[in-house]
């Protein structure tokens, strides 16, 4: 994958933000503080996030002037969510043609389950339909 992509994914992994969050932080956002305020491009809601340290100095190490994962024509817009998921598509088919995953289908989408699973075996805070569903798709993705 490309480096930004991989970035991005590493980061909603970390927060468990949607891509699209992820890939619209602006990057004054992020010099100014390890926990900034993220508003959910979904439901609206503002969450505030935690960016450990190693993290946090990768992505203002690539951030653009405007935005943390500029686009790729345009630096007045940030990086497509089409984008990474081609990225990541095609670095998933790698794999299995190597024989060493038989996923099927991967998305950034999987960081965001992913990071709702730890959350929930750390807190307990999710119902217990919700987490089964959530283990089944990430047992399923492995």
């Amino acid at each position: 994958m490309m480096p930004a992509n991989r970035l991005a994914i590493e980061c909603s992994l970390v927060t468990g933000l949607r891509i699209s969050d992820v890939l619209s932080l602006h990057t004054d956002t992020i010099r100014k503080t390890q926990r900034p305020y993220v508003k959910d491009s979904k439901t609206g809601k503002t969450h505030r996030i935690y960016l450990p340290v190693e993290l946090r100095q990768r992505l203002l190490q690539q951030a653009g002037t405007i935005w943390v994962f500029e686009g790729r024509s345009d630096a007045r817009k940030h990086r497509t969510r089409g984008a990474v998921y081609k990225d990541m598509t095609q670095a998933a088919a790698i794999y299995r043609r190597s024989g060493m995953t038989d996923v099927q289908h991967i998305s950034p989408h999987s960081a965001r389950k992913v990071a709702a699973v730890r959350a929930y075996k750390r807190a307990g805070w999710m119902q217990h339909k919700q987490c089964w569903y959530m283990i089944q798709t990430i047992r399923w993705l492995q």
